[in-house]
């Protein structure tokens, strides 16, 4: 994470004629100090234990115990508007289905500052004690107790104990986030009934609006399409730059951390047909890693038109999605089919609100009593249950509607008591 993009792009930022400079907006980030776990790093940790030698990108922890100490100016006042922050840039060792996870408690200065399990690539925020503000140093200790070892779980030469290949912590500087109280409204009664009419009855009645119009007032941050196709199942067909993309938590990162800057640079599209029965051209791109549909078929058009015609999309939807992170205007929509935390949420909403008063609704898999409910956990969070996301065939046909329906109902109504903007 970088501080927010400002007018002018750094030497890493990407770059194109067509893509607009993206002005100063929002709540500023501030990277106060940066560890970087790669061998020959300009930054590595200080004072660590219970660390492997470093590798090319990162340095996995030792046995079920790890530290490091990060050097750093004093911060602020006890009244300060803001507060500090860390952030862990990490891959878990897992090996399905033998070690499907890996659990990590994180301490600061011997304050205990979270707990979480992380099933694949994450970047993990955490905010540190108000007492951290004036020390001059952070002694961070990970406690993961379920290191284990590649011989044991895949057969390999390697006897080390793994938990984590950490690649990079930061402590930032981020707005304080508002004091709310947590609250959680449950799945509506009708979710579970297989009656569409009742249910769209009962989101008009706790929103205002029918489904079409809660649809309309969120805006999709990918990880696939299911949302996307789910606000068009509705009735809702917004214009949305990650509407219908397949994105890592990685890559949609560092799109935010960029403004999306260059994804409409011709040099880094590819269009191709898929191989389903109606040939589809698909469209990735590269910068971001960006893989998505256009809805347009071999037999009626030829990939010169498609291609020229997602680049002047792209350029528009773009400015179009900077327009909605600037404004706060919709609730933006974040899913993942393994798994989602609220460390990474927060990751994902300091960067929102770099650009602007953004809130995010986060949605993970839940039991069947949970699938509709929707928590209010944090400032500007909010955390929605659905039993069993849909398996991405061309027509989505598992797609659990209703349950999308309610929460995204749920999210509005806790959205809008909390401040947040009309749809």
């Amino acid at each position: 994470m970088a501080p927010a993009p400002q007018a002018t792009p750094t030497a890493n930022a990407p770059t194109a004629a067509a893509s607009e400079a993206i002005p100063p907006f929002g709540n500023p980030i501030d990277v106060l100090a940066v560890i970087d776990f790669a061998r020959n790093s300009p930054s590595p940790p200080q004072q660590a234990f219970g660390l492997w030698d470093p590798e090319a990108e990162s340095t996995w922890t030792a046995g079920t115990e790890s530290g490091f100490t990060v050097k750093m100016p004093t911060f602020g006042g006890p009244h300060d508007a803001t507060r500090l922050a860390l952030e862990l840039n990490l891959d878990p060792f897992v090996a399905f289905p033998l070690r499907m996870r890996q659990s990590l408690d994180i301490a600061v200065n011997g304050q205990q500052i979270g707990t979480v399990q992380v099933q694949s690539a994450a970047t993990l925020t955490f905010y540190l004690p108000e007492s951290c503000n004036a020390a001059g140093s952070l002694a961070v200790v990970l406690t993961h107790p379920d290191a284990a070892s590649p011989a044991d779980l895949r057969g390999e030469a390697d006897n080390r104990l793994l938990a984590f290949a950490l690649r990079e912590a930061l402590v930032l500087r981020v707005p304080a986030p508002a004091q709310i109280t947590p609250r959680n409204r449950p799945s509506l009664p009708a979710t579970h009934a297989s009656d569409e009419a009742a249910l769209a009855a009962q989101v008009r009645a706790i929103t205002g609006l029918g489904p079409d119009g809660v649809m309309m007032a969120m805006e999709s941050l990918g990880f696939n399409c299911e949302f996307g196709i789910a606000q068009r199942r509705s009735g809702a067909d917004p214009l949305g730059l990650l509407r219908f993309v397949g994105v890592d938590m990685h890559k949609l990162l560092a799109g935010l951390d960029q403004g999306f800057a260059g994804i409409d640079d011709p040099a880094s599209l590819i269009v191709y047909l898929n191989e389903s029965e109606r040939a589809e051209y698909m469209a990735q791109q590269r910068l971001y890693g960006i893989v998505f549909h256009t809805f347009r078929f071999a037999e009626e058009t030829t990939e010169a038109t498609v291609r020229t015609e997602i680049l002047r999309n792209l350029t528009f939807y773009r400015r179009k999605f900077l327009e909605v992170l600037r404004s706060g205007e919709k609730l933006f929509v974040l899913h993942n089919g393994s798994i989602l935390t609220l460390p990474e949420a927060r990751s994902v909403l300091i960067l929102l609100r770099s650009y602007g008063p953004c809130s995010l609704l986060y949605v993970t898999r839940g039991t069947m009593a949970q699938a509709g409910s929707v928590e209010a956990v944090e400032d500007g969070i909010y955390h929605g249950y659905i039993e069993a996301f849909a398996t991405m065939d061309p027509d989505a046909r598992n797609l659990n509607l209703p349950v999308w329906w309610s929460v995204v109902a749920n999210a509005y109504r806790l959205w809008r008591e909390n401040g947040g903007a009309a749809g």
